[in-house]
């Protein structure tokens, strides 16, 4: 190892000479700015804030990009987890375990779930799980049992056992093509639980609906279960998709049992919990509704014209906050609805998912593969 030597010049020493004679003041350096747009892989679909010791990371499930993007929300520096063409990844939720948080991405199109630690620089999957138990097949005229596929919502919450991982399979046969609408089986709900850095199964139900698309933890009944968001079948009509069937929402509890259901007439794709009440946001006509603990519906908002929809529920400092994909926020959906647009121009980047932090709320945006940060005090305005 060397060893160097600082040579002052006459002209330095004389500069520090002048400077001791002077009155100190003080200088900070300027703050670097936060990233306003972050980049992300192609057709983003879900996104989650995890701390991770001195910074935050946003954990984005890239769809057609089929990688894991984990970003440095301070600075926008990005590390990627690559994964196999086609994979898909859908959704994402993170879990506390003893050697920090682990972060699990359900894989749309491997019919799997992944697991990673979403803190590390250099990301490696820790398991892949998938389900080898078959489920009847009631209704479809083809086949009468099936492998769970094509999962998509999962969550993380807390019952008397601990933690509890909640994934939702679609079950999806076929997608709608020309006048026949998609072909799916029964959606299912399976429990998992986090074990050594394992994936461990924990029982399942058959759901009493189709799709099932948007999962909201009920850690604040005393069921410590789940409810469950569906959107029914699909099929095409002359402007895009059209609802071929009544979606649901169900109450799974924490012995796997179905306490509550009803079918609306809608096409639930997002759900959240507000004050005491569910909500969920509609798939194709833009709509936010909200039901009570019986899970009567109490309001609705105004249907938007042609194809509308609420991929993103959130609340943020207790306010509800609604994400349409037509690039607005609107806080408050049932009171001052204050609307927000994220952005200019007339092609829609379309938001999908929400997060927020202490400081800001990030928009996912699925048509441009950005993650945009928007000061919360703008999207949340009087309605705070």
């Amino acid at each position: 190892m060397t060893s160097s030597r600082l040579v002052v010049s006459a002209r330095m020493a004389l500069a520090l000479t002048a400077v001791a004679t002077l009155t100190v003041s003080c200088w900070m350096p300027p703050v670097a700015e936060k990233p306003t747009t972050m980049f992300t892989g192609a057709v983003p679909n879900a996104v989650v804030l995890v701390a991770c010791d001195d910074r935050r990371v946003a954990v984005v499930a890239a769809s057609i990009g089929a990688r894991i993007d984990l970003i440095d929300t301070d600075t926008g520096v990005a590390t990627s987890l690559l994964l196999p063409p086609g994979s898909n990844p859908w959704d994402v939720a993170v879990i506390a375990a003893i050697d920090g948080p682990r972060a699990i991405v359900s894989l749309y199109g491997d019919d799997a779930l992944v697991l990673f630690d979403p803190c590390s620089t250099d990301p490696e999957v820790l398991q892949t799980s998938g389900r080898d138990t078959p489920i009847a097949v009631v209704d479809d005229r083809e086949i009468d049992e099936m492998l769970p596929r094509t999962p998509q919502a999962v969550a993380v919450g807390h019952d008397d056992q601990g933690a509890a991982i909640w994934l939702a399979w679609t079950n999806i046969i076929a997608v709608a093509h020309g006048h026949d609408p998609m072909r799916t089986g029964p959606g299912l709900l399976t429990r998992l639980r986090l074990v050594n850095d394992r994936l461990v199964d924990d029982g399942s139900v058959v759901l009493p609906c189709k799709n099932p698309a948007a999962l909201a933890v009920a850690d604040q009944s005393d069921r410590g279960g789940v409810v469950v968001a569906c959107s029914g079948v699909f099929k095409n009509g002359i402007n895009g998709y059209e609802r071929a069937s009544r979606g649901a929402v169900v109450v799974v509890d924490s012995a796997l049992d179905i306490v509550a259901a009803v079918d609306v007439d809608a096409a639930p794709a997002s759900i959240v919990f507000h004050g005491g009440e569910i909500v969920v946001g509609d798939a194709l006509d833009g709509t936010v509704a909200r039901f009570d603990a019986a899970l009567v519906e109490q309001q609705r908002t105004v249907k938007a014209d042609g194809i509308a929809t609420v991929f993103a529920l959130d609340v943020v400092d207790g306010i509800l906050v609604a994400g349409h994909f037509e690039d607005r926020l609107v806080a408050d959906p049932f009171g001052t609805a204050r609307s927000t647009s994220i952005v200019s121009g007339s092609t829609f980047r379309g938001i999908v998912d929400l997060a927020h932090d202490d400081d800001d709320v990030f928009a996912l945006l699925s048509t441009s593969g950005e993650l945009v940060r928007i000061d919360r005090h703008t999207v949340l305005g009087a309605a705070r």
